[in-house]
């Protein structure tokens, strides 16, 4: 919107302004600083509204709008750079008994959806830059849901460059993580009669 543009622009003329810091923070986003930073760089960390997508990243479209919508109102010293999440892509393993009379089909579903609404960067309740993940809050979130009765068995797992781990926390970056679906869940439901 022209406001958030507007807004936006005030911070890349406050970095921009001679003898502040080399790189300014804003919005918890910063950009990854070279061995020598320049002064008036505002890193912006862009997450598009794509819920299709579990890790939606700016296109070179995106970011080319963003900054031509700057432009005009940047001090000819400032620089934008458009920034994408750091990512922690995690899954689910879990077995749950359903409630009575929910069929396992739909159970699944239930609950898979859940999980992605949870996990999808843009589609949570407000804003979770730099929080971690941990496994008892997605167990929280199963045993809320209507199909669910009981969480029986639960992994959390997050892709690591070591691979797929299972972990009680998953550690974001405190400024650009966020933590996101792989889209690839075992889910195994009990129906009861």
């Amino acid at each position: 919107t022209r406001e958030w543009a507007q807004f936006l622009a005030l911070a890349v003329r406050l970095a921009a302004v001679p003898g502040l810091v080399p790189t300014t923070t804003v919005f918890r986003a910063v950009e990854d600083v070279p061995d020598d930073p320049q002064p008036g760089t505002v890193g912006l960390v862009v997450v598009p509204d794509r819920p299709e997508n579990p890790q939606p990243r700016p296109s070179v479209s995106l970011a080319g709008r963003i900054i031509d919508t700057l432009r005009p109102v940047m001090p000819l010293t400032a620089a934008v750079a458009i920034l994408c999440p750091q990512y922690v892509p995690v899954s689910v393993r879990a077995s749950v008994r359903l409630r009575r009379g929910v069929a396992a089909l739909q159970g699944r579903a239930a609950v898979e959806a859940a999980l992605e609404s949870l996990l999808h960067p843009t589609l949570a309740a407000e804003p979770r830059w730099g929080l971690s993940l941990y496994a008892s809050t997605v167990v929280a979130v199963l045993e809320r849901l209507t199909v669910v009765d009981v969480v029986l068995a639960f992994e959390l797992r997050a892709q690591l460059p070591t691979g797929l781990t299972p972990l009680e926390v998953v550690e974001v970056d405190a400024c650009r993580g966020l933590y996101c679906s792989t889209g690839t869940h075992e889910i195994a439901c009990e129906e009861q009669l």
